[in-house]
């Protein structure tokens, strides 16, 4: 009788075992999953931190791989205007001020977009068909005006490319002029009366508008951006804008056009800014070159840029004709002889335009 009870008990082990795999049940507990079948429950966070299944690698799994093929994807949310007391800055490299608001969009590393060295010789060129036969290492173009072919044709000469465009006001002649909402123009710009300040507090408003002309720049192949309009806070001011901005808003809205252009790997410069020492100083950490208009002529402010250079930054620099009387595009020695002296002894690239030619291809570099 002894061999007929042993045979019955081992069966009924064996029967156990297959049900309590069958229905999910062990003897050490929770059973894993059927093969073929996805960890879920339990089970699945039984793998740990190296395993390939789990919260953590479903989390990895679900997040989107960073590439170098595009630009970084900018988030919707945008900083509000800080108080006066505030010195907000972009992320960006090294000698950032202080108490910068993050600006949502990641920025590459610093080596991620070009950073042009003092001293190199440019054109500027806003204007008519561009001639490529210029001996510059830069050429500053119209972004609107200018294709990816020129800019193609430019860096085949082993030359660098910057965008032109206008982030602190509105030109009701570009395409995008319909994107701005008649709540952020103000006053109509001296001398231009189809552009308009615009609101520099509502960067909700202006950070997707200038993000589509930064991608357009980008797309065409440009290595940098000059931001015309990037100090009316401090030179025509608030009143001059038509709303009541103050220096903390300015900063803010430089620091987020610098953020964003870099985000895309753009380098980005400062245009003029130099009716502010503090604009400049607090500027300069965050861009990557200066442009600057007539600091000889306009009383001799060239010195508030001389930080650039002493960082290994360019400053573009242009003097026009109509400053220097009794010279011109056939004789323009009297206000070369004039201006390049000074500029040359601060390291700046300077060069010699004609404004009443609407900045076409005419230019007379300092010897």
């Amino acid at each position: 009788m002894l061999v007929p009870v042993l045979v019955l008990l081992l069966a009924l082990v064996a029967a156990g075992g297959l049900a309590a795999g069958w229905f999910g049940v062990g003897w050490f507990g929770v059973a894993g999953p059927r093969p073929g079948e996805p960890a879920t429950g339990s089970a699945a966070g039984l793998a740990g931190p190296s395993g390939s299944s789990g919260p953590a690698a479903a989390t990895a799994a679900s997040s989107p791989a960073s590439t170098a093929s595009g630009p970084p994807a900018t988030s919707a949310a945008a900083p509000t205007s800080t108080t006066a007391s505030a010195r907000p800055s972009a992320s960006t490299p090294a000698r950032s001020p202080a108490g910068a608001p993050s600006h949502g969009t990641p920025v590459p590393a610093a080596g991620g977009w070009w950073h042009p060295a003092a001293g190199l010789s440019w054109q500027w060129q806003l204007s008519g068909a561009v001639d490529l036969s210029v001996p510059a290492a830069v050429y500053d173009l119209d972004g609107d005006d200018t294709d990816a072919a020129t800019v193609a044709a430019v860096h085949a000469r082993g030359a660098r490319a910057v965008c032109y465009l206008e982030t602190g006001a509105w030109e009701s002649y570009r395409a995008d002029a319909g994107s701005y909402p008649s709540s952020v123009l103000g006053r109509a710009m001296g001398g231009y009366p189809d552009e308009r300040y615009v609101d520099l507090r509502r960067l909700d408003v202006l950070r997707p508008i200038i993000g589509r002309r930064l991608d357009t720049c980008r797309r065409k192949g440009f290595d940098g951006v000059e931001p015309d309009i990037d100090d009316a806070a401090v030179d025509v001011g608030a009143a001059g804008i038509g709303f009541p901005v103050t220096y903390a808003d300015q900063l803010a809205f430089d620091a987020m056009v610098a953020h964003e252009a870099h985000a895309r790997g753009l380098a980005i410069g400062l245009k003029n800014g130099t009716a502010s020492a503090r604009l400049v100083a607090d500027v300069e950490p965050l861009v990557d070159f200066a442009v600057n208009e007539q600091c000889v002529a306009s009383g001799n402010v060239c010195g508030e840029l001389r930080v650039f250079v002493a960082h290994g930054k360019p400053v573009f620099h242009a003097e026009y004709l109509s400053d220097y009387p009794g010279s011109s595009t056939a004789s323009p020695s009297g206000a070369l002889n004039a201006f390049c002296p000074p500029t040359r002894a601060l390291g700046f690239s300077s060069i010699l335009k004609d404004s009443s030619d609407a900045l076409a291809a005419w230019r007379a570099p300092c010897p």
